[in-house]
Formats: structure tokens, C-alpha cells, sequence
């Protein structure tokens, strides 16, 4: 038996969207530096953050590495054309709206020694920039030329909506449980 080169193709995607190209390089190269960040000086940086607003050190180095490890699979995903990368990208940015959110919230308990190089309102508008930019891209994500390179046209919304819905109220649990038992 004889294989042509029609056989032996591989089923080709959409074209690829430039800026999703540069989001999956950005989520691959910031995955490493989480995970880097989190091995090196995760710890400390936990120890500080537990002296400062009471957040145990473990918790600090947990986020951070699940950070990590989404950014790393969202960008792999999203080179792939796979659904979950998708729903990685997806998730990835939807766990950034709610780590400025904390962010924010927190921002009254900072020393002000915490504020020797930039204000608090400047703290205010960077975390409420950073929510923007991810709203935008989760809009990006839902853009019909973005949702035809991963194969995702037909796609019903409210499914995921439930499932991101899941995903923020098991971060939460996770959260309040995580604080629960590190005090």
C-alpha cells in the first residue's frame, strides 16, 4: 500500500491571528518568569506579604504558581489551536480581574512605606488598567475571527459563562479556605 501527500496532511486551522501569536508568546514567557519568580523568591516575598496584610506565605507561593502554570498552558494552547487552550486563555484572564480586584481591596491595609515610589491613587488606577486590559481580552477571546481559529464558531456561550462562573467560586473557596486555615 502507498501513502500520498494528500494522506499523510494534517488537517489544516484557520489562520492564526497575529495578536494571538504575541498573547500565547507573552502567557509562555510570563508562565516561566511566575514559576522562576515563585522558586526563587516566592517565599520571601510570601513572608513579606504575610507581615503586611496577614496572608499566609503559602498562599502567596500557591497563587503564584498556579498563575504560572495557566499562563504556560493558555500560551501553549493557544499556539496549538486546542479548545482548552481557549478556555485556559480564558480563565487565565478572568483569575487576573480577580487578583487586581484583591488587589485593590487590599490596598488600604498597605503600610504607607509601601507607597515610598508610587501613590496609592497611582496603585488604584494601574490595578483598574490592569482590569480593562483584561476585560478586552476576554472580549478579543470571543471575537468570531478568534473563536474560528479554535474551532469554536457554533460555540454556546451560557455553558462557558457556568463554567467560569464554577471556576471564580471554586477560587473563592479556595481562598477562604486557604485563610481559614493558615491564621
Amino acid at each position: 500500500m502507498t501513502w500520498s501527500k494528500e494522506d499523510l496532511k494534517i488537517p489544516r486551522t484557520p489562520d492564526r491571528p497575529g495578536f494571538l501569536m504575541f498573547l500565547a508568546v507573552i502567557n509562555i514567557i510570563g508562565g516561566v518568569f511566575f514559576i522562576g519568580f515563585d522558586i526563587f523568591w516566592g517565599w520571601s516575598i510570601g513572608k513579606m506579604a504575610s507581615d503586611v496584610i496577614g496572608v499566609h506565605p503559602i498562599e502567596i507561593v500557591l497563587n503564584i504558581l498556579f498563575l504560572g502554570v495557566l499562563s504556560i498552558s493558555s500560551g501553549i494552547g493557544i499556539l496549538k489551536a486546542t479548545e482548552w487552550g481557549w478556555h485556559h486563555a480564558l480563565y487565565y484572564y478572568v483569575y487576573a480581574i480577580m487578583r487586581y480586584i484583591t488587589a485593590i481591596s487590599y490596598l488600604d491595609d498597605w503600610p504607607s512605606e509601601a507607597f515610598a515610589k508610587h501613590s496609592i491613587e497611582y496603585q488604584y488606577v494601574k490595578f483598574s488598567v490592569r482590569i480593562i486590559i483584561s476585560i478586552l481580552l476576554i472580549w478579543y477571546l470571543f471575537s468570531p475571527r478568534v473563536l474560528q481559529y479554535f474551532r469554536l464558531e457554533g460555540m454556546v456561550k451560557k455553558p462557558v459563562l457556568k463554567k467560569i462562573g464554577i471556576f471564580v467560586g471554586c477560587v473563592f473557596a479556595i481562598e477562604i479556605i486557604t485563610q481559614l486555615f493558615t491564621q
